[in-house]
């Protein structure tokens, strides 16, 4: 009985709140008007924003911007590993050794950064994959 008592109280409080919210949805001007009452003049709409100037500033701004190109943990150098977010020297060393990577995940999947860090330098990195010989017949020898 008392748990009834309280589920109802608390609906009929989540709808004395509910109520005001919906009210306020109403725009100004749209409610109808009373019956035998003049139409109320609708209101007016603001005048469109006056056109952007056209420069050569917002014609280059509209380009996107080039992305630099992404690092190969597979074939970057210590001193191009070291530009990355948070590589020094012997995170560096610890990469390279730890080739090949067949994804960039690796670096934190192997515990080489935590997930702060591989949070800053997945973006920059990938890890490319060196193209195989394609199986099949062997070339034939020039007649």
């Amino acid at each position: 009985m008392m748990k009834r008592l309280m589920l109802t109280l608390g609906a009929v409080g989540a709808m004395m709140i509910a109520s005001p919210t919906f009210a306020q949805e109403e725009k100004a001007g749209s409610a109808p008007a009373a019956p035998g009452a003049p139409a109320a003049p609708a209101p007016k709409a603001s005048p469109p924003p006056p056109p952007a100037a056209t420069t050569a500033t917002t014609t280059t701004a509209a380009e996107p911007k080039k992305k630099a190109p992404l690092m190969d943990l597979n074939t970057a150098s210590a001193d191009e590993l070291k530009t990355l977010p948070g590589v020094d020297d012997a995170l560096a060393q610890k990469i390279i050794a730890g080739r090949p990577y067949k994804g960039k995940d690796e670096l934190w999947k192997k515990k080489l950064m935590d997930k702060d860090a591989y949070a800053k330098v997945r973006p920059l990195v990938v890890a490319k994959q060196p193209k195989a010989a394609k199986p099949g017949k062997p070339d034939k020898p020039a007649k």
